[in-house]
């Protein structure tokens, strides 16, 4: 018997690379940069800035103790506002206010937010304003 032993090369040990595994780490390497890069453009291209908010409502409801107002709050910045304050300013003309508010937990960046708001009078019928007062930065 023969003491050497023949060594046959397996598929993974030829020396020729399958064009495949050369695609394959192309298209790896061609992902990874270009997440690479997007992240660095997000990077530089973010600036913070304050939280800017668009209040409107959403419709009227009467209900068995008063008015309910459903809003909704579009934050129309990337910076996203935890504990807004929304306040609603309902003016008779007799001078009379009513004012109701509710807080908002988080309202995140380019993002739509909704609340209710009870009012003891019909809110058509008088000039009804909402807006956010506060949020703190989360």
């Amino acid at each position: 018997m023969n003491t050497q032993t023949t060594r046959k090369k397996s598929v993974s040990e030829t020396e020729n690379v399958h064009w495949g595994e050369w695609l394959t780490g192309g298209l790896s390497a061609l992902l990874v940069a270009s997440l690479i890069g997007w992240l660095c453009y997000q990077t530089y291209q973010y600036q913070p800035v304050k939280a800017n908010f668009r209040v409107e409502v959403t419709a009227y409801t009467v209900v068995e103790n008063g008015h309910q107002v459903p809003f909704s709050v579009l934050n129309v910045t990337q910076t996203s506002a935890a504990q807004v304050q929304v306040v609603g300013t309902m003016s008779e003309q007799n001078g009379h206010v009513e004012k109701a508010a509710v807080t908002l937990d988080y309202v995140a960046s380019e993002a739509l937010s909704s609340g209710v708001l009870f009012f003891e009078h019909d809110p058509r019928n008088h000039n009804l304003e909402l807006r956010v007062v506060s949020y703190t930065n989360p």
